[in-house]
């Protein structure tokens, strides 16, 4: 693994790739951890770049993160480290080659499926509690208006 110290040894280096290469080779060097890239085209803003519908669906894959985590944390749900980076690109590979992309799909994948879970825990979380503060309301009201106990019952297994 390379240092980052500014007395550091490096050398400036021009690469030059074919646009299928350039994926795998920049996985394989990114790997080692000894390289920094320079931006050759500092005028562009970032949506004038070809790679913005990543960085995008990156953004969303965050906030859908953030979402999880939030509640999870509100929920008091201890929390496992999954390990790290290298580690989750390994077992969603399981030996086959495949693109960032193949990755950021999968992650996609996984994660709006655990939201819209989630989406819908909280949907029906909420509509339980009202519901149950609606019966807890009328069974108050059935008693201030002195009516029985069972005609109360019976009229909540209706409502």
């Amino acid at each position: 693994m390379g240092t980052w110290w500014r007395s550091a040894d490096m050398t400036h280096v021009s690469l030059i790739l074919s646009e299928e290469a350039a994926p795998t080779c920049i996985r394989e060097l990114g790997v080692l951890g000894c390289i920094q890239f320079q931006d050759l085209n500092p005028d562009l803003t970032p949506f004038q770049r070809r790679f913005v519908t990543y960085i995008k669906r990156c953004d969303e894959i965050e906030r859908k993160i953030r979402y999880v985590h939030g509640e999870i944390k509100s929920l008091n749900i201890p929390v496992q480290p999954a390990g790290l980076v290298d580690q989750f690109v390994e077992k969603t590979l399981e030996g086959e080659p495949a693109s960032g992309a193949y990755l950021l799909e999968s992650l996609e994948g996984k994660l709006d499926v655990y939201e819209q879970q989630l989406l819908e825990l909280n949907k029906f979380g909420k509509r339980l509690t009202e519901e149950y503060s609606n019966k807890v309301i009328l069974i108050y009201l059935y008693l201030y208006a002195n009516i029985s106990v069972p005609t109360i019952i019976l009229l909540c297994t209706y409502i």
